[in-house]
């Protein structure tokens, strides 16, 4: 189930596009590429509320971020996020948005984004 705020991943598929086994337990990896196209005027703002807000909560609820990036001429942002555990990403991100402190947050991405892409990807390198 996906966040209102957050589009259907576009699914991997082929060779190493599944569970890996990690001591003899199955492990979900997954990582997201995600670019926003933030509203005119926002994008100072959009990263700042993201590293101080979002992302230590992303992180203390087991996701990783591989970095961030802006590209300022087309207003986007860009990031990594990976989680890697016994749930899927989809259900650990769903337990994300319905956390308390989540919600306390009173951060709406509508107030900052115009568009989103989400996209699985899987590291060769």
């Amino acid at each position: 189930m996906n966040h209102p705020h957050t589009p259907a991943p576009v699914r991997a598929s082929g060779p190493g596009a599944g569970p890996l086994s990690v001591r003899g337990s199955v492990v979900t990896v997954t990582t997201q590429v995600r670019t926003y196209t933030v509203r005119d005027g926002l994008l100072d703002e959009w990263v700042r509320r993201w590293k101080e807000e979002i992302v230590p909560l992303r992180l203390e609820f087991g996701f990783s971020l591989g970095g961030a990036w802006i590209d300022r001429e087309r207003h986007h942002f860009i990031w990594e996020i990976s989680y890697e555990g016994p749930e899927t990403c989809a259900e650990r991100n769903s337990q994300y948005w319905g956390s308390p402190k989540r919600e306390a947050m009173a951060l709406d991405p509508k107030d900052y984004l115009v568009s989103t892409d989400v996209r699985e990807v899987i590291r060769v390198y």
